[in-house]
């Protein structure tokens, strides 16, 4: 192997390598759509949904990989290939002898013209890139070290990635340039290469699409409300489309409308109603934003990709790559579509088949669920989540838990204090052998308000887009400044158990205790009835910074609750910031023993259910909210009692009742 195909990027940014960042933008400049992610220096898996067998797998849009760019720039470059265009791969080392197969079929089809080549070593190995007629049935091998690689089958790892063993992939072409090519300058694939590989098929022109009156059809076939499937995806449509006009990017608009009208196209031909309704008012938007750049040619452009998009629709539908229903698939045995505020609408059978918790941190967390973790100020709740975040980024348990999931990307959502947050980061990963947690963590610092709708659609978008299964929002309060802790309560938890089913994943909300009560959270009870789970954090002792801190997992709806474990912070010095450690259970703290002493003997002193609640409180003295949260906790276990009782006639002669605490458990 030659020095000079070694890596010559592990120079920049630091030492560490960026091939995603540095490839996206010219490969999407050079007409390449179907550029994706892979793990840093790993051939495998790209992005789920993207790639592999069948048909209709999308490209990604420029919004995700723009995002891709910013969250998986160390990544390599998976580039899924266009139909019309294929690679044979060729293996030649070690056991494979792709290079003798490769010479054997060009003695018999003739020489393979020059063309573009994707490369990692000398001689005959590498990704050939040929354009071939649309349409065709492609094999997946061709021979002893031949594969060919297609829109519906593998993918080429594209230069600048590099290697598993360290060596960087890069381009040739025929000219001995080593730059970006686009598609259009591939060779052809010789007619009888075609012929071989398609199985004896001679080439032919791609497949002929029907030759429809597409006003016709969108009236016998597309008309109607919307049903469910139809309104979803007309509403991501204009939800993405609003946000490319606010960003001025008149390309991905244009990309969006393509994507949008095969999408609902093939969603008429599956046999869902609506899609006239969606495609006309999509038209008026597209129409409408490009109108000033583009004047009258928006609205025959977009009636083209209109006519397209319904002609190809058809013809696969005929030909069975779409699968055609003689009614509505959204008009199920519950006819759910006639009723869309009901919600889903499930059937026993349909009940059995969704989706389960399972767990995610041994435990403490499970997937599909939303947890709210509540503790005071001072309780390690950042350093908590901030814990359970980089330990499902990298795999790696949280203070001895096993995570029981392959690594993947988490991402927080943070109110206040980001420029703190880097050195937390790096004190666990100094901690922890000094893994990264680069590849896999995302921060989104003050975002708007979670008590807005528009936050939690385009969080839900973004998570999906970057494949995050674990979300944290720290904290309520710094997030949602405007929403009301008791009558919001309710619609935030349950964006978040929507969006924890829709990233098939957990989100985690951080929120404070009550004034009184350190055991609960402050605001509406739905803060705790509503989510699946809720996590505790008290200090053993309030008064002490440097207090042991319980974690209890007080609550689990389809689950065993009430494992705690003990915890301090740690200094870890070449960060400049802690980490939390096991600690051992704190003793019970004598002080808290005397206090209900205290309590005990005040009561005694005095008549049953004479002192209210707040004489009581004062004559325990000392820290007031350490006080309030003793009363509630001796109320909350039993031992005292708050009773109703009358009170003497006062100048009106008339009896009132009042409130008065006293002693139940002696």
């Amino acid at each position: 192997m030659s020095s000079k195909h070694l890596n010559p990027a592990l120079a920049k940014h630091g030492g560490q390598p960026q091939p995603y960042a540095e490839a996206a933008r010219d490969l999407w400049d050079a007409g390449w759509r179907g550029i994706l992610p892979l793990p840093t220096g790993q051939k495998a898996p790209p992005p789920p949904g993207f790639s592999g067998a069948g048909t209709g797998k999308p490209d990604p849009t420029l919004a995700q990989v723009k995002h891709w760019v910013r969250s998986k720039a160390s990544g390599n470059v998976a580039l899924r290939l266009p139909d019309g265009v294929i690679a044979i791969d060729v293996d030649d080392y070690g056991a494979k002898h792709g290079g003798e197969t490769l010479a054997e079929l060009q003695r018999e089809l003739g020489k393979l013209p020059p063309t573009v080549r994707i490369i990692n070593r000398d001689g005959a190995s590498g990704h050939w890139l040929y354009r071939v007629p649309e349409g065709l049935k492609w094999p997946n091998g061709a021979g002893d070290g031949l594969d060919v690689i297609q829109n519906r089958h593998r993918y080429s790892v594209a230069p600048p990635s590099i290697h598993p063993d360290g060596y960087e992939y890069r381009w040739e072409l025929p000219d001995g340039s080593d730059r970006t090519p686009s598609p259009g300058e591939l060779a052809e694939l010789p007619a009888a290469w075609v012929s071989h590989l398609t199985g004896g098929e001679t080439a032919r022109e791609p497949v002929e699409r029907a030759d429809i009156d597409v006003s016709g059809w969108l009236e016998e076939h597309g008309s109607g409300d919307m049903c469910r499937a139809v309104r979803a995806a007309y509403a991501a449509a204009t939800a993405k489309l609003a946000r490319l006009v606010s960003a001025g990017d008149g390309t991905a608009r244009h990309d969006l409308a393509l994507h949008t009208t095969s999408n609902l196209a093939r969603l008429g031909v599956e046999g869902h109603v609506g899609t006239k309704a969606a495609l006309d008012a999509y038209g008026r938007l597209f129409v409408q934003a490009l109108e000033e750049e583009r004047g009258r040619d928006a609205r025959t452009e977009y009636e083209r990709m209109v006519t397209g998009a319904i002609e190809k629709a058809v013809t696969e539908g005929e030909e069975g790559i779409i699968s055609k229903a003689s009614a509505d698939p959204c008009l199920d045995l519950a006819g759910d579509s006639e009723w869309p505020a009901l919600g889903r609408i499930l059937s026993r059978a349909e009940l059995r088949e969704l989706p389960k918790p399972e767990p995610l941190i041994e435990g403490w967390l499970d997937l599909r669920t939303s947890v709210v973790v509540i503790g005071d100020t001072g309780t390690n709740k950042t350093f908590a989540i901030l814990g359970w975040a980089c330990s499902i980024a990298t795999g790696l348990p949280w203070l001895d838990n096993p995570v029981l999931v392959d690594p993947t990307p988490v991402l927080l959502v943070v109110g206040e204090g980001g420029s703190g947050l880097d050195d937390r980061i790096a004190a666990w990963e100094a901690a922890n052998g000094g893994v990264s947690v680069d590849e896999n963590l995302m921060v989104l610092l003050q975002p708007s308000s979670i008590n807005d709708a528009g936050f939690w659609s385009q969080l839900a978008e973004f998570a999906v887009a970057g494949g995050y299964r674990f979300v944290a929002l720290d904290t309520f309060s710094s997030l949602a400044p405007d929403a009301d802790e008791t009558t919001d309560a309710a619609m935030v938890v349950r964006r978040m158990s929507e969006l924890a089913a829709g990233i098939d994943g957990t989100v985690v909300l951080a929120h404070h205790t009550g004034w009184s009560d350190k055991g609960r959270a402050r605001g509406g009870s739905q803060l705790e009835a509503n989510p699946d789970a809720v996590i505790v954090l008290q200090k053993a002792d309030p008064d002490n910074p440097e207090s042991v801190v319980s974690i209890r997992r007080k609550k689990v709806k389809d689950g065993p609750s009430g494992e705690v474990v003990h915890v301090r912070r740690a200094m870890v010095a070449v960060a400049g910031s802690c980490v939390l450690e096991l600690a051992e259970a704190p003793e019970p703290s004598t002080t808290r023993v005397d206090r209900l002493e205290s309590v005990r003997r005040i009561l005694g002193d005095h008549d049953p259910f004479t002192l209210t609640r707040t004489q009581l409180s004062d004559q325990l003295g000392g820290n007031r909210d350490q006080r309030a949260a003793l009363i509630q906790r001796l109320l909350d276990d039993g031992v005292i009692e708050m009773r109703e009782v009358a009170a003497p006639e006062g100048r009106s002669g008339v009896s009132k009742k009042r409130l008065r605490i006293g002693l139940v458990k002696p």
